[in-house]
């Protein structure tokens, strides 16, 4: 019954309302720290709950709290849309590098990997995925990617400079959300 009053609330309200231009800087924060927040969180395949993520499940879960959060910080209920039908619509890496739904934009730049990109093409929240779309990883500034490496079996920060793990030496494509690619 609670659900379905909340539900109900976030219609009417979207519909008095109405959709905001998005700020893009608080919207890429929150969905950094919504990233953040899932570190040490257990590797599932297919997950993107309470229970553990997977690699694309990682940044799609992050995605649905910050427009939720921003959503209601910004009375913005185009955010609370955005979220439902990312929540309604599950997309695999390889669903998201291809621009499913239009969720994701390619961002055309070129790199050979993550550890050899110039950090300077990308910034915080935008997204990788490797060329034959298995893996996934988030950005999250200075050099630091997150992901819910399979490997590790959790959720895990790592920076490309340093670290060995073989998702940052392979081929990828870098994406960011729609809404931030403007």
């Amino acid at each position: 019954m609670i659900g379905f009053v909340c539900l109900s609330a976030v219609f009417v309200i979207s519909i008095v309302i109405g959709d905001r231009e998005v700020d893009e800087a608080a919207f890429r924060n929150s969905f950094v720290d919504e990233l953040r927040k899932q570190v040490g969180k257990t590797y599932v395949w297919g997950g993107e709950g309470f229970a553990g993520v997977d690699c694309s499940g990682l940044p799609r879960r992050a995605f649905r709290i910050a427009c939720w959060k921003r959503g209601f910080l910004d009375l913005n209920p185009g955010l609370w849309r955005l979220a439902i039908q990312n929540w309604a619509f599950d997309a695999s890496a390889s669903a998201m590098k291809e621009e499913y739904r239009g969720e994701t934009r390619n961002l055309g730049v070129e790199a050979a990997s993550i550890s050899t990109l110039n950090s300077n093409k990308v910034a915080p929240g935008d997204l990788a995925v490797t060329e034959n779309g298995i893996h996934m990883l988030a950005y999250l500034g200075e050099n630091r990617w997150i992901q819910a490496d399979p490997g590790r079996g959790l959720v895990i920060i790592e920076d490309a400079r340093t670290s060995e793990n073989h998702w940052l030496n392979t081929p990828v494509e870098f994406l960011s959300w729609s809404i931030l690619a403007k």
